[in-house]
């Protein structure tokens, strides 16, 4: 499983870096409050954040921070035209309080879902096919280039370190290392510092804001989420996607 490295043209953030262990999507909608507490705490291992039943106090904090820093005014013009768009059969809705938004195929598909280290004995299931982004602060083209420059420089870091993390054969699943010894472990929290310190970085903007996929981006299409098995459905899934990608410019 290849794992992606935050908007370094490799990447668009840190939901695929779940590599610790079985993760899975829910077969039911997936809580968003959940999801992004996985992704506000990276390097937490997989079967953990599977047990997280509510965000941590530090995360529910960043989260709500959100809502406060955006015109809701560029908001609801976006809404607006998605839902102007969507065909019957699909719903475009904002969740305020932590600033996500999503769209949704009001009727649930038969999905394979894609598993890391998984068994390979996986069925498909019923589930909800939706996308999601989260709405950000406006960023600026010269704030975002300079910002971009900077998670490259970090990201070229995190190889060098992963490497000779490596070398000390150092315990890990993927780019994420587990620590045993207090050597080991001090190793670690600085790498995961190193990591903690790239800049977060949109995907698109529209007028006064910035967004930034959470949940179904194009790049992760078999690599993480799930997998429609009606081609007609999942076509038409791709298709609906495309179109409101279409209304936000990327960066």
């Amino acid at each position: 499983m290849k794992f992606y490295d935050w908007q370094t043209g490799e990447s668009a953030n840190d939901l695929m870096r779940m590599g610790g262990g079985r993760f899975r999507v829910s077969p039911f909608k997936t809580s968003l409050l959940v999801l992004l507490a996985i992704i506000l705490t990276v390097g937490t291992r997989a079967n953990e954040a599977d047990q997280t039943a509510s965000p941590s106090p530090q995360a529910e904090v960043e989260l709500r921070a959100l809502s406060s820093k955006y015109p809701k005014e560029a908001v609801n013009l976006l809404l607006e035209r998605m839902r102007a768009v969507l065909p019957k059969g699909w719903s475009a809705s904002y969740d305020k309080e932590y600033s996500v938004l999503e769209i949704s195929r009001d009727e649930s598909v038969l999905a394979e879902f894609i598993v890391i280290n998984a068994a390979g004995d996986e069925k498909p299931e019923r589930t909800q096919y939706a996308f999601s982004f989260r709405v950000l602060p406006a960023f600026s083209p010269e704030e975002y280039r300079r910002l971009f420059a900077e998670n490259v420089r970090i990201q070229e870091e995190l190889k060098e370190f992963g490497r000779e993390l490596e070398k000390r054969r150092v315990p890990h699943i993927g780019d994420n290392f587990y620590g045993e010894t207090d050597e080991e472990k001090a190793a670690v929290a600085r790498y995961e510092a190193l990591r903690n310190s790239r800049p977060r970085l949109p995907d698109y903007h529209f007028g006064d804001i910035s967004l930034e996929w959470i949940i179904g981006a194009p790049a992760w299409d078999g690599l993480t989420g799930i997998h429609v098995i009606d081609d007609r459905i999942r076509e038409d899934c791709a298709r609906i996607r495309k179109k409101m990608m279409e209304l936000l410019s990327p960066y």
